[in-house]
């Protein structure tokens, strides 16, 4: 019995009272982040707790992104650029249509009936099919025109409403 007595009190000792720190069970304040909220992963990139502020270093996912974007952005605007800038005349198919009889600045077609400029390029960046996104904005437009016409018909039963309890408050207003 006397060694059971002397394990207690150092069984005690080593269990940590966990009712005595409340701190671990409140919720913690929102102010900046401190140097222990912030984490690092393992390729040595920080991610900090949302503070209006961007991380000086993005995780690779993000990175690749930005890349993909930037590279989309720079090829986008040579397309542009080529597109404004004519035509060489040193240019095999500027050659070909030549030989058939173009002459610059005119236009295509019999008797000149066509267009001057060729048809403008939409650059897409989605992988939708062609008429794909058209069919979804055809259907965003048409519901918003049915919550609208629904918007304007509850407005108008609120008004019809208030003009009817308007009419009854004066009708009870004058009985009495």
């Amino acid at each position: 019995m006397a060694e059971t007595t002397n394990k207690q009190p150092s069984d005690e000792e080593e269990e940590e009272d966990y009712m005595g720190d409340l701190s671990q069970f409140l919720p913690p304040e929102t102010t900046a982040p401190s140097k222990s909220s912030v984490k690092v992963c393992a390729n040595n990139t920080q991610i900090s707790q949302p503070s209006g502020k961007k991380p000086k270093t993005l995780n690779w996912q993000e990175q690749r992104k930005l890349k993909r974007e930037n590279r989309q952005e720079e090829e986008d605007r040579n397309t542009l650029a080529s597109l404004e800038s004519a035509i060489p005349q040193s240019n095999i198919g500027f050659k070909l249509l030549k030989q058939m009889g173009y002459t610059p600045g005119s236009t295509l077609g019999k008797e000149g009936s066509g267009l001057a400029e060729p048809v403008g390029l939409e650059i897409r960046r989605t992988r939708a099919g062609i008429g794909r996104e058209d069919s979804r904005k055809e259907k965003r437009k048409r519901e918003e025109e049915r919550m609208e016409w629904e918007r304007g018909k509850e407005e108008a039963l609120m008004e019809d409403f208030g003009c009817r309890h308007k009419e009854q408050w004066r009708s009870r207003r004058c009985l009495y």
